[in-house]
């Protein structure tokens, strides 16, 4: 009796090597031929757990299934004729190679997807030959170790950026390892702790969280602390350890009083040049460091420019030529400062005004990530809300004036470093020259009018009238004039009267010296940048949304959203979206994802054309996905502005509806300045306010809630010291744990007078004398040693090609400016002693089946897969005809003599994929995408769960990087594998590649040529014979390049309430691709 399917339970998915998933069909010979065809690591093992029925099939055949008597024509060619009925042209025409060699390993960077192809493609094939099995291990890239596809000019001056004679190992591993030993005189890696176990618990009990009192109450339970061998009794005496014992790279706080209207603050912070040189000393961040400015270009031509991370914008490389101009051989350190006021507690008015600091030289994978530790809290400003001052103007004026005293003494020690310059080390012991500039604020609305002195309701950037926000876009419009503010600035002296009409004639309030007054090379107008999340998330798409539900009224826009069908990259909005409270940023972008698919068709209640709605809704997403690249061209960034520009032509709609009466938004104005930010500071991941939001989460709130919430600031300052020294000592293990590394006779001899010291920049930014010391004995292993003085070149800039197969690390090295080598690549690629970054594989799969042996009847009625034995039966017959001779009429006949000894297969319910970016100007980490291929069930509540059948896209051999030529949608019925001990039997061809997991798809007509020209979607439908049956057939799963949704075809009627998200790919007859479901897709399909 066969066993019942077994259902899946695990959610490993294991790295799919589809050679090395077949053991039972290759002998030992034919692992000689394949050499590389062996499992290579543990997880590459047999995906199939055969149960008795399925180990007696692979070793004996008796139980052959009847030939199919005659093929189905939903999967087969008609023999007599070629009728259009059959929608045959919409079948791709698998390409025919001969597999004269396999090739061994997927190569992770490929820029296209596996064809869609029977058989392994050959070396003339469009698609790389290495994409047709995959590798038996990748890992995701490091952070910061990013390959560029761009043509860089470098920064002329070969000293820009240049490392000095004088080294500093104070900042590197070894010499944190050397401070360790002298104070404690122990050579133990954990030191202060006594052992592995002691800094486990240590780390343990100051890193996740955990009351101080309630670890005292555990370390004291008896004979616990003598069972662990802890020398440490108590939180209390934990924390003297890490007070007195640890040192520490970051500056501690200090609480200062700022005198306001003759009030004293409260105000905590740091040394912001200490938190400068802690940043740019961090050892983690040594070899990804960007010290010079750069150009990308996409073409040897220099026609487009490429901007990702800050260096690459124009910003930069002005402020070098400025410092150029005073001196050579100074490293710019932009300083981006953000600050925002939030909440402590749920209940109550407890509140805190953090400021945290970065710096520009990091990459933006790295600031971006708050467990990177990139981002530094710099202070926290007072929070009194100065209710005592009765008039509301004077107590916005004294506030303003609070904020700008308390920054201006955070950040005085700005003005003279900016100029003159300060020695700065970077964590392989480097010395440069910095200049710490202050360059860009990043904050929401009211933070950006606090900054600049604006009023509500103007642009801080630029003058615009108020009456003239919103009307329409100019990306070209002028800045405010800095100079101008300035003079009206320098008017103090002359009184309050004639300070405050200068103040007004420059457009800004009377504050009384804003901290950027005397800050060199800053242009505040300039400093403010884009914020996603305020401007767009929840701004322009908030009103977008509201618009639309008066327009076409919340029921319908509620049904629809109930009746669209589900996807990895979806959220599924059950109710609706207009009874949802208190929305979210997040939740803002998961309706845009869906937002056009509920407006196409809809008819408006006035019986207006929804034409210029649609338009309007479809130009403000694609400017909301296009600001979003994580790197930006000439051309994207005109797609950006076409955008913009369309949204302006079409908004009139909602005027005409009486919806709106104006667009006078500050938040919609601000949209014209993105392409000018983009071209300065990189892209609008450099300066997001997503990622200070949640700094708010790590800096703000969990250190509050270490407290006793009584003189909070003192205690949470006190505790974010210990963390982080906790985190350093966890980071210096970490090396040492990698490195075996041990103090070297440099290092020993740190407490003799031989150990260098470092020297002081004079007064006038003068480089300082050459050391005689050799720079190889304070050297950090693994980090790369160069020319201190680079002899200077007055030739042109030269330009370098860097391509993924030379990958090269954009302004990541320690030197970036040293000669180009012969080959006109960079001397140094990675880090000393690494390797270029290893992808993921594209395709993985669960280990074990999800269930183990399903009859041929239950995948025709459970998955719904009506012909899997007529179109398996094809599949084997074309997979065999290594020749491609056989005529359609041919191939017919020969399936229906397929015989199949089994009658189950192993079923899979997931399919997990990794994309690439589509457009590979960087080697971005890769996004994951799950197919999921399930029918109905139960879940452990006895509760019924719809089947789910998910759409994807699948690659029929010619399909790019990006566009719609060569890709096809289908909806995946099931995914399988073939029994082993069938595979000899259906393919007794050795030189044939025996497939592996296989997928049953059902067809959708081809991508039409063009997009509709309203909302540029392109509609698609089934594909069905002339008796209406659906076109299937069986691929591998190689094929599948990604998950695809679908958008229903409501047609101009409401949607029918029939209609749910698990039935509407079976009730629906026409779709729309969605094009918004993720931003790989909005870049594959655009």
């Amino acid at each position: 009796m066969d066993a019942p399917p077994a259902t899946f339970e695990g959610d490993f998915f294991g790295l799919y090597n589809p050679v090395a998933y077949d053991h039972g069909a290759h002998d030992d010979h034919g692992l000689e031929e394949y050499p590389n065809s062996r499992p290579t690591t543990p997880f590459s093992t047999s995906s199939v757990d055969t149960d008795d029925d399925l180990h007696d099939l692979n070793n004996t055949l008796d139980d052959y299934d009847e030939p199919p008597k005659a093929l189905h024509p939903a999967v087969l060619h008609d023999i007599n004729s070629v009728d259009v009925d059959l929608d045959e042209s919409h079948i791709p025409e698998p390409e025919r190679h001969t597999p004269s060699e396999l090739p061994r390993v997927l190569e992770p960077a490929a820029p296209t997807h596996p064809p869609y192809s029977l058989s392994p493609p050959t070396e003339d094939s469009a698609f790389s030959r290495a994409t047709w099995t995959s590798s038996a291990i990748h890992q995701q890239p490091e952070e910061g170790l990013r390959t560029t596809k761009t043509v860089i000019t470098p920064y002329p001056n070969v000293h820009a950026g240049a490392a000095l004679d004088t080294l500093d190992d104070r900042t590197t591993y070894g010499g944190y390892q050397a401070g360790i030993e002298a104070r404690l005189g122990s050579k133990n890696p954990y030191a202060p702790f006594a052992s592995k176990m002691e800094w486990e618990i240590a780390r343990w009990a100051k890193l996740r969280h955990k009351g101080s009192t309630a670890f005292t109450e555990l370390i004291q339970i008896d004979d616990l602390k003598e069972h662990l061998g802890l020398s440490f009794s108590s939180s209390r005496e934990l924390n003297m350890i890490i007070d007195q014992k640890l040192g520490a790279r970051r500056p501690p706080f200090e609480r200062h009083e700022v005198i306001v209207a003759g009030e004293a603050f409260e105000v905590y912070y740091r040394d912001v040049l200490g938190c400068i040189k802690a940043l740019f000393g961090d050892p983690e961040f040594a070899p990804f460091l960007l010290t010079t400015p750069e150009r990308h270009f996409t073409d040897d031509d220099q026609t487009a420019r490429v901007y990702f991370d800050m260096n690459t914008g124009d910003w930069w490389w002005t402020v070098q030529e400025a410092l150029d101009r005073q001196q050579e051989g100074s490293t710019v350190i932009p300083v981006i400062i953000s600050s925002d006021k939030t909440q402590l507690t749920m209940i109550g008015n407890k509140s805190a005004y953090p400021v945290y600091m970065t710096i520009g030289n990091l990459p933006k994978d790295i600031r971006c990530k708050p467990s990177r530790r990139g981002q530094i809290l710099l202070a926290y400003l007072p929070t009194s809300k100065l209710e005592h001052i009765a008039n509301k103007a004077a107590r916005r004026r004294t506030l303003a004036n609070l904020y700008h005293a308390c920054l201006s003494r955070v950040l005085a020690p700005l003005e003279t470093a900016g100029y003159e310059g300060l020695a700065v080390a970077s964590g392989d012991g480097l010395v440069r020259r910095g200049h710490p500039i202050f360059a860009v604020h990043v904050g929401d609305y009211p933070e950006q009018l606090l900054v600049t002195g604006c009023k509500n309701g103007e642009c801080p950037k630029c003058q615009i009238p108020r009456t003239e926000l919103g009307r329409d876009s100019d990306t070209d419009r002028p800045l405010r004039s800095l100079q101008k503010v300035l003079d009206a600035l320098a008017t103090l002296d002359e009184g309050p009267r004639e300070y405050a009409k200068m103040c007004q004639e420059a457009g800004i309030k009377p504050l009384f010296h804003p901290f950027w007054e005397r800050l060199p090379f800053t242009n505040i107008f300039e400093a403010i940048t884009p914020d996603l999340l305020h401007q767009l998330y929840q701004g322009v798409v908030k009103h977008l949304i509201s618009w639309i539900q008066d327009a076409f009224g919340p029921a319908e826009i509620d049904a629809r959203c109930a009746s669209l069908p589900p996807n990895h990259s979806l959220r599924h909005f059950t109710n609706g979206i207009s009874r949802l409270s208190r929305v979210t940023g997040g939740e803002h972008q998961d309706m845009c994802r869906i937002l056009l698919g509920l407006v196409i068709g809809l008819p408006l209640h006035n019986g207006a054309s929804p034409v210029r709605l649609v338009r309007a809704t479809r130009a403000l997403l694609d400017f909301l996905y296009l600001a979003q690249y994580p790197a930006h061209t000439t051309d994207t960034l005109k797609l950006l502005d076409g955008a913009l520009q369309a949204f302006h032509a079409n908004k009139s709609i909602f005027v005409d509806l009486g919806i709106r009466e104006h667009f006078k938004l500050p938040k919609l104005h601000f949209l014209d300045h993105y392409r000018h930010c983009i071209e300065l500071y990189g892209t609008t991941d450099n300066y997001d306010t997503q990622f200070s939001e949640r700094l708010h989460i790590d800096f703000t709130k969990e250190a509050y809630r270490a407290t006793n919430h009584k003189d909070e600031f003192s205690q949470m300052t006190t505790w974010l010291e210990r963390r982080e020294k906790m985190q350093q000592h966890e980071a210096y293990i970490a090396w040492q744990l990698r490195t075996g590394s041990v103090l070297t006779a440099a290092h020993d001899a740190s407490s003799t007078s031989e150990r260098p010291t470092v020297t002081q920049l004079p007064a006038s930014g003068q480089p300082p004398v050459q050391s005689n010391f050799s720079p190889s004995a304070l050297h950090t292993p693994g980090l790369p040693l160069l020319s201190a003085h680079p002899q200077p070149s007055h030739d042109p800039p030269s330009t370098t090609t860097n391509t993924l197969d030379h990958p090269i690390i954009a302004g990541a090295l320690t030197a970036p400016q040293a000669p180009l080598n012969s080959q006109g690549g960079r001397p140094r690629l990675y880090p000393k002693g690494t390797t270029p970054p290893a992808r993921r594989p594209r395709l993985q799969m669960t280990r074990h089946p999800s269930a183990k042996a399903i009859p041929f009847d239950d995948i025709a009625a459970k998955y719904g897969a009506r012909y899997f034995r007529d179109a398996l039966a094809r599949f084997v017959v074309e997979h065999n005809d290594l020749s491609s001779t056989l005529t359609r009429a041919e191939i017919e006949h020969k399936s229906a003599g397929v015989y199949f000894p089994f009658r189950k297969v192993p079923v899979f319910h997931r399919i997990k994929l990794w994309i690439d970016d589509p457009k590979g100007l960087l080697l971005l980490a890769q996004v994951a995408d799950t197919v999921h291929v399930q029918p109905a069930r139960k879940n452990k509540y006895d509760n019924g769960v719809a089947a789910r059948f998910d759409t994807v896209l699948i690659n029929t051999g010619t399909g790019g990087p990006t566009g719609t030529s060569g890709y096809r949608v289908a909806q995946a019925r099931v995914v399988f594998k073939i029994p082993d001990g069938a595979m000899s039997v259906l393919f007794p061809n050795r030189a044939v590649a025996r497939p592996d997991h296989l997928a049953y798809v059902e067809w959708f007509t081809p991508f039409p040529s063009t997009p509709h020209p309203d909302h540029k979607l392109y509609k698609i439908s089934r594909s069905l014979t002339r008796h209406g049956d659906r076109i299937a057939s069986i691929v591998p799963i190689q094929n599948i390049t990604r998950s695809c949704h679908l958008f229903p075809d409501f047609s101009s009627t409401a949607a029918p309430r029939t209609w749910t998200s698990s039935t509407v790919l079976e009730d629906c007859t026409s779709f729309f691709v969605n094009s918004f479901a993720d931003r790989n897709t909005y870049k594959l399909i655009y």
